[in-house]
């Protein structure tokens, strides 16, 4: 029996779904997502792209008519989002029912439901692969900035957030600071650490027109090579000192209620199991020293070049040369210093 396709959504039958995820049944009863793909439009695309361009593209891909070169491009990277943000937003409902006499799971002699780690393993997965689709899908639209149909998000706030950073994604985090490993989650939960490093040690050694003008390069797409030679030296202190500041946070979940860390047995009988304890102070204050440490001799790299090539960047003022020497990395608001 042929299912009636969705005709105001991004994600319209079954064969979408199952292009970006394809362990889902042939048969899969698309309407039983609709409630969730809706979510996943309102909920994570809009903020990310803009309600002009995500409306343009349901539009278009509704119409019945030929979308033209630039939406057909962009759609598969919002489409892949879409469904990734849809699955995992269904992931803690779709396991049972609801009936008029209450809440049921069904389960019959060769099925049962799955259990609390795998459950929390598709979550987790899902949610990685719909925000390294939004990366990617900020990538091409900012790579394609001055595609006519791109202009609802070109002129959006979302467009500027997405170039706010001297680091803007989780590959370029990865580039400078392994241990990321690409996570598009994880590094958006760095993004206030970052933020605070550029403030607290970027920015008062570049000073405030060298900055900004770098900014202003970025946000446009149009770095000269000299700040393109900089950018570099500014993003290897700017991870660590991100990494040391953010790192504490990165196993913290807020979950509408309570401040929770998460983790999961990795032995043991633990297959319906999903704990929740705190990570230990020492493996992340290890953590956090050594990415300080690191930083510290990269920010001074950053100086040191800087001070060297200095006629090729007018906006930098030299340092007199009794303020050349260490760099002062402690935090007066915090209680640790480093010696």
């Amino acid at each position: 029996m042929s299912q009636a396709p969705l005709t105001t959504h991004l994600v319209k039958d079954t064969p979408d779904v199952k292009k970006w995820f394809s362990g889902i049944d042939a048969d899969y009863d698309i309407s039983s997502l609709q409630s969730f793909i809706a979510d996943a439009e309102s909920d994570y695309l809009v903020p990310a792209f803009s309600q002009g361009l995500i409306t343009a593209l349901i539009t278009a891909y509704n119409s019945g008519e030929e979308m033209s070169a630039g939406l057909t491009a962009l759609l598969p990277y919002i489409q892949k989002a879409a469904v990734h943000f849809a699955m995992m937003l269904s992931s803690d409902s779709g396991g049972f029912r609801i009936s008029d006499s209450g809440y049921y799971v069904k389960s019959t002699d060769t099925s049962k439901p799955v259990s609390d780690k795998k459950l929390t393993e598709f979550r987790k997965g899902r949610w990685q692969a719909a925000y390294k689709a939004v990366e990617q899908a900020i990538t091409f639209l900012e790579e394609n900035i001055a595609v006519g149909d791109y202009a609802p998000y070109a002129t959006s706030p979302q467009h500027a957030a997405a170039r706010k950073f001297f680091i803007n994604d989780s590959v370029t985090f990865t580039n400078n600071y392994q241990k990321l490993n690409n996570s598009a989650v994880s590094f958006r939960a760095l993004r206030d650490a970052l933020g605070w490093a550029e403030r607290t040690y970027i920015l008062p050694l570049l000073g405030q027109p060298l900055n900004d003008d770098i900014k202003a390069g970025i946000a446009a797409g149009n770095l000269s090579e000299a700040y393109k030679t900089l950018l570099p030296y500014i993003q290897l202190p700017l991870a660590l000192y991100t990494v040391n500041k953010g790192i504490p946070a990165l196993p913290v979940e807020m979950d509408g209620i309570n401040l929770v860390i998460n983790s999961m047995p990795a032995f043991g009988n633990s297959e319906n199991v999903r704990n929740q304890a705190a990570a230990t102070p020492a493996q992340l204050g290890m953590l956090a020293m050594d990415a300080c440490k690191d930083a510290v001799a990269e920010l001074k790299r950053l100086q040191t070049f800087l001070i060297a090539n200095y006629a090729n960047y007018p906006l930098y003022v030299v340092p007199p040369v009794d303020e050349q020497g260490d760099i002062n990395i402690n935090d007066h608001h915090s209680k640790i210093f480093f010696v």
